[in-house]
C-alpha cells in the first residue's frame, strides 16, 4: 500500500512544472507523521491563529441563531432536539460541560450559553488544522493544504457560526478528523483505524446530519486508493459501514423507541417540515437563491470552483509529460 509522503523535504524538491504533485512513498509511521506535522507548523499555525482571531472579533454577544436558543435550552435539560436525528452529540456534550461548570464554578443556567458558545469558539482553530492535515494527506502539498485552510478561514459562514451556539464548526472538526483517521487506515491497511474513522463519522451524524453525505467515502476511498475487490477488503468495507450506521442511528433510535414524548415532538417536527416543503417546493427556481447563498457563505471558495478543475487537469498533464 502507498501513502503520500508527509515530510517537508518532498515538497521543497519538486520539479518546477509539478508543484501540486509529489512522489509516492510507503506509508509512514504515526511517529513520523506527527514529526512531519510539527515541522510544518509555519504552514498550519497562521491559518489557525487567523481563524481564532476572526471568530473572536465577530463573536456573537448573545446565543446567536434561533437554533442556538433551542440547543441551549435542550443542553440545560439534557434532552435531544426534535430536529432530524436529535443532534445528541452536540447537546449532551454541552450538557456535560454545563454540569462541570456548575459543579466547579457555580455557573448558573442563565450563563450556560457562554460555556456552549466558547466551546465552539475553541474548536475553530482545531477545525482549520484538521482540514489542513486532511488536504495535506490527500494532496501531498503544503501549499495546497494551506490554501484550502485559508479558504475555510475566510468563509463568512465559518467565522459567524464559529462564534455562536451552533453545530457548524464542530461538524467540520469531527468530519475532517474522521476522514483523516479513515484515510490513514486505508493507506496503512489498519483495520482498527478504518473502523475508528467510520465510527467517528457515524457519531458525527449525531452532531450534524449532513455528515452522512460523506458515507460513500467509506466505500469508494479504499478501492480508489488501491484496494482490490477481494474477500478481506470487501469485509472490511462492509464492517466499516455497519459501524457507521449503528453509531449514526443508534442514539436517535434509542430515544425514539424508549421515549414516547420524544416520538411525539419528533413527529411534530416532521409535520412542520412537510408544511415548509409545501410552501416552498423543490424546483429549478431554487437554484438561483441557492447559488446566491453559496456565494455569500463562502465567496472565495465559490470563485475558485470554476478554475480548480482546469488547473488540476493542466498540472496532471504536465506531470505525465504532456505540455500545453
Amino acid at each position: 500500500m502507498t501513502q503520500i509522503p508527509l515530510t517537508t523535504n518532498t515538497f521543497e524538491s519538486r520539479e518546477a512544472g509539478a508543484e501540486s504533485r509529489s512522489r509516492i512513498d510507503p506509508p509512514l509511521s504515526a511517529d513520523t507523521a506527527a514529526l512531519s506535522f510539527w515541522r510544518a507548523w509555519k504552514w498550519w499555525l497562521p491559518p489557525a491563529i487567523i481563524a481564532l482571531a476572526l471568530v473572536l472579533y465577530f463573536v456573537d454577544p448573545f446565543i446567536g441563531d434561533w437554533d442556538g436558543m433551542d440547543y441551549t435550552m435542550l443542553s440545560l435539560d439534557g434532552y435531544p432536539s426534535s430536529m432530524a436525528l436529535g443532534r445528541n452529540l452536540f447537546i449532551f456534550t454541552n450538557h456535560f460541560l454545563f454540569l462541570i461548570g456548575h459543579a466547579l464554578f457555580n455557573v448558573q443556567p442563565e450563563n450556560a450559553y457562554l460555556i456552549f458558545k466558547y466551546a465552539v469558539v475553541a474548536q475553530a482553530p482545531f477545525a482549520v488544522i484538521a482540514c489542513w492535515i486532511l488536504v495535506r494527506d490527500i494532496s501531498g502539498s503544503l501549499q495546497t493544504a494551506t490554501t484550502a485552510a485559508l479558504l475555510i478561514v475566510f468563509s463568512p459562514v465559518f467565522v459567524l457560526y464559529g462564534g455562536q451556539v451552533m453545530t457548524d464548526v464542530p461538524s467540520v472538526l469531527i468530519l475532517a478528523t474522521s476522514l483523516i483517521i479513515h484515510l490513514r487506515g486505508v493507506q496503512q491497511r489498519k483495520f482498527w483505524l478504518v473502523l475508528a474513522g467510520a465510527g467517528l463519522m457515524g457519531l458525527g451524524v449525531n452532531l450534524r446530519e449532513t455528515i452522512g453525505f460523506y458515507a460513500p467515502w467509506l466505500v469508494l476511498a479504499p478501492f480508489v486508493l488501491g484496494w482490490k475487490f477481494q474477500r478481506r477488503e470487501v469485509l472490511w468495507v462492509a464492517a466499516s459501514l455497519v459501524v457507521f450506521v449503528v453509531l449514526a442511528l443508534g442514539w436517535f433510535g434509542y430515544w425514539f423507541i424508549t421515549d414516547p414524548n420524544y416520538r411525539w415532538v419528533w413527529h411534530g417536527w416532521r409535520e412542520s417540515m412537510r408544511d415548509e416543503s409545501a410552501r416552498h417546493p423543490v424546483a429549478l427556481g431554487n437554484i438561483r437563491p441557492y447559488i446566491i447563498f453559496y456565494f455569500i457563505s463562502a465567496p472565495i471558495v465559490f470563485l475558485t470552483i470554476p478554475f480548480a478543475p482546469i488547473f488540476e487537469w493542466r498540472t496532471s498533464l504536465r506531470c505525465c509529460g504532456f505540455g500545453l
